[in-house]
């Protein structure tokens, strides 16, 4: 279902999500220890899962990078960390793969976390650039983040790679909400 409602938007070779987010479930709660409360293990966590998830994945066993969505510099350096850079940590302990930071995030802005599900679509402007070179040997990027709520951000993130590499692009994240 996932990739059905993100495939019309983005050519991704694959989308994959540990979870369904749910309400007040044991999931939000150990995702917002990760975002808010400076629980990095929660994060590692899931990352590891994640990672296990890949290597018995076919379709995802041909991955040669791993990109975390940033988040802008500001929120960064309150937070202490990048939750997706975490979870990529994790992975890549699973996997082996490498993590390059080629995205950058140009504008800090409110997350998607608030009104229904058109509202929050309609009101993101994510604005990504390309932070550094996606190495000429890379043929499978693997974006990572921790919950898709509208698509936007990755709808952004993929465009931005799109015009700099045509190789096979795939998500995974820890939950989504649709």
């Amino acid at each position: 279902m996932l990739y059905v409602q993100l495939g019309y938007r983005m050519n991704l070779h694959s989308v994959q999500s540990l979870y369904f987010f749910q309400p007040k479930s044991i999931e939000q709660r150990a995702i917002h220890e990760l975002k808010y409360k400076k629980n990095m293990q929660v994060g590692h966590f899931f990352g590891r899962e994640m990672g296990k998830r890949i290597a018995t994945t076919k379709w995802l066993q041909d991955v040669d990078i791993l990109v975390p969505i940033p988040i802008h510099s500001i929120k960064e350096r309150e937070r202490g960390y990048n939750q997706a850079q975490v979870l990529c940590e994790g992975i890549s302990d699973e996997t082996h793969l490498p993590i390059l930071k080629i995205l950058k995030k140009q504008t800090s802005g409110k997350g998607a976390t608030k009104g229904n599900r058109m509202e929050r679509m309609n009101s993101r402007k994510i604005d990504f650039q390309i932070g550094a070179p996606i190495p000429l040997s890379a043929r499978h990027i693997l974006i990572v983040d921790d919950v898709i709520t509208t698509g936007a951000t990755l709808e952004s993130a993929f465009h931005i790679l799109r015009n700099q590499f045509q190789g096979k692009i795939s998500v995974v994240s820890i939950a989504h909400t649709f």
